[in-house]
């Protein structure tokens, strides 16, 4: 009879705040819907392909809120002029209320070409939020597995429609407690014992 071998490979998530956890859903305003984007304004991030994917879109009325910065705001910043997106594009350097701002947003975006475990996304599918990736990236098949009722994945030729925009009811995810930090701290613990 074979021995079972131990499992030597344990994954740790990234942890969340307790108060991630307690925040409430606000109601969805479909007619204006209030899009947001957290990250570097760098290549990684592809923001110029979110804002072309956007400018297409003649479905519902939308606000973009991106929070960041980097070596590309100047060309992201030409690039929303030429669109004639300035009076629904929003860039701000920081936020120190970053759980207010995923709470206060309808939909998080993420238009990435790479990511490790982005935490933005992570604290967004725990306050219950859609989340749309622009590219497939290797974390939204992972987390896609965890949350497959709010990561959604919008192909490049396609533009956003109001069913890819309906809100998400009653969201009960049992994956949740995979950031919970208590979780992380035993997943430690059981590894230094």
């Amino acid at each position: 009879m074979k021995k079972k071998k131990k499992k030597k490979t344990i994954i740790i998530y990234n942890p969340l705040e307790k108060n991630f956890f307690k925040k409430k859903q606000k109601k969805i305003n479909l007619k204006n819907l209030k899009l947001l984007s957290i990250g570097r304004l760098s290549i990684q991030k592809d923001y110029e392909n979110l804002l072309i994917i956007l400018s297409k879109n003649n479905h519902f009325k939308w606000k973009l809120k991106i929070i960041g910065d980097g070596e590309k705001k100047q060309i992201i910043t030409d690039l929303i002029k030429k669109l004639n997106l300035t009076s629904k594009v929003k860039i701000i350097k920081e936020s120190s209320q970053i759980g207010k701002e995923i709470m206060m947003c309808d939909f998080y975006i993420n238009s990435s070409k790479w990511e490790g475990m982005p935490n933005a996304v992570i604290e967004s599918l725990v306050m219950k939020k859609k989340i749309f990736f622009i590219n497939k990236i290797e974390v939204f098949s992972e987390l896609k597995k965890f949350f497959p009722e709010q990561i959604f994945y919008l192909k490049k030729n396609i533009s956003f429609t109001k069913k890819n925009f309906s809100p998400l009811n009653n969201i009960n995810n049992k994956n949740i407690h995979l950031f919970n930090i208590e979780n992380a701290i035993n997943k430690f613990e059981s590894i230094l014992k």
